[in-house]
């Protein structure tokens, strides 16, 4: 990280051989504790993106997330990050 500057390396996720049905399904529910965090859409997707490495989610699984998290408003993004997490 330089400065204040986050870099988010992509390589850390599973990056299948080939895209097949299994990597690009929606995973299971991850378990994920967003008390404190809903009035910043950086800090939830910076929380999804720990919860998502730690299920092993495929980059094809994570650009689909993240595509449907960050193509509304907010009260969208906490649409979709409570169907796509457990949210606690």
């Amino acid at each position: 990280m330089k400065g204040s500057q986050a870099k988010w390396d992509w390589r850390e996720f599973q990056r299948p051989p080939a895209v097949d049905e299994a990597s690009s399904t929606r995973p299971d529910p991850v378990p994920i504790e967003l008390d404190g965090q809903s009035g910043n859409a950086f800090a939830i997707l910076s929380l999804c993106r720990e919860a998502a490495l730690t299920a092993g989610w495929s980059l094809v699984q994570w650009d689909r997330f993240y595509g449907e998290a960050t193509s509304g408003n907010h009260d969208e993004l906490l649409e979709v990050v409570s169907n796509w997490f457990d949210v606690r």
